[in-house]
């Protein structure tokens, strides 16, 4: 199960990075800045590209951590509820776009799940061993840095959202990795 979990974690990883990334790079507008989330809103193609990247990663990223890593980690009820939070969150958000009177909701929704990704990477910060911890502790405070940034920092949202998705990411792989 191991190599399907780093595959699933890995390639995840990939489409999310590029297909976010892409996203972010092709409609920014430094004048008028949005979250990524109202950036994949703003049009109907990218909103749907941006509810695939949702639904594929996440479900990715679900078989690796519900199919290994839960089942491997000592704190596996702690982690399997930040993740469910996540990976609700994440199906959630896909549902409901960010905009009009679904922006309030969608914004709820990223919160929670942000809380989500945050506490699995504090998670593995308690749980594994030796030099991994230095690693997921170093993710998790950056994305703790990252988190309170978006609150301080809304015109930078979308550069301080980014790299804490993608540091969950790593988060992820790390463990999966570490699990081995």
């Amino acid at each position: 199960m191991y190599t399907a979990a780093l595959t699933c974690s890995l390639l995840a990883t990939c489409i999310s990075m590029f297909g976010l990334t892409r996203i972010a790079v092709k409609n920014h507008d430094a004048k008028l800045p949005k979250t990524l989330s109202e950036l994949a809103a703003s049009e109907e193609s990218l909103l749907n590209h941006f509810r695939y990247i949702l639904f594929i990663c996440g479900t990715l990223f679900a078989i690796a951590i519900y199919g290994y890593v839960a089942k491997t980690i000592h704190h596996h009820v702690l982690l399997a509820a930040a993740w469910s939070i996540t990976y609700v969150g994440e199906l959630a958000l896909a549902l409901i776009p960010a905009k009009d009177k679904h922006l309030k909701v969608h914004t709820m929704l990223a919160r929670i799940m942000g809380f989500g990704m945050l506490s699995m990477a504090y998670i593995y910060w308690l749980d594994l061993h030796a030099g991994i911890q230095i690693g997921e502790a170093t993710l998790a405070l950056l994305m703790s840095v990252l988190a309170i940034l978006t609150i301080l920092d809304r015109r930078r949202f979308l550069f301080y959202e980014l790299p804490f998705i993608f540091f969950s990411h790593a988060s992820i792989i790390l463990a999966v990795i570490a699990l081995h």
